[in-house]
């Protein structure tokens, strides 16, 4: 588990399972800042929300983003949307809920704690 939720490099996060690994150009394109740190940056596709409408409750906590259905790909009792985000792919796992599946061109509002993104500078986590 500490392997899975602290890696120490880029390497063992995406070795110890999916994750939307992003150089800080390519997260800050996503999240649509300026000044980024210079890294790299992990997401696990669990940990991003995915909604149909926009979250109007937003907390300094979180980033949100907006991104269009790309790919859609069952895996049993989860399904992995990938979702073009300012022209970048990020995936998102959720449960399989049969009334609620989002369909491909479906416009999405993605959310993602801050706490969770693993940030490694080059491919040593530093925090």
């Amino acid at each position: 588990m500490d392997l899975y939720l602290n890696p120490k490099t880029a390497f063992a996060a995406s070795f110890m399972g999916h994750c939307n690994l992003l150089s800080h150009e390519t997260f800050q394109q996503v999240i649509a800042l300026e000044n980024v740190k210079e890294g790299f940056y992990a997401i696990r596709p669990e940990n991003i929300g995915i909604n149909l409408k926009e979250n109007i409750e937003y907390t300094q906590n979180n980033y949100y983003f907006k991104g269009v259905v790309k790919r859609i790909i069952p895996q049993g009792n989860t399904i992995r949307y990938t979702v073009v985000v300012n022209g970048n792919l990020i995936d998102v796992d959720t449960l399989f809920e049969v009334n609620n599946q989002l369909t491909r061109n479906d416009d999405v509002y993605l959310s993602i704690d801050k706490e969770l993104i693993i940030y490694f500078n080059s491919s040593k986590k530093i925090s």
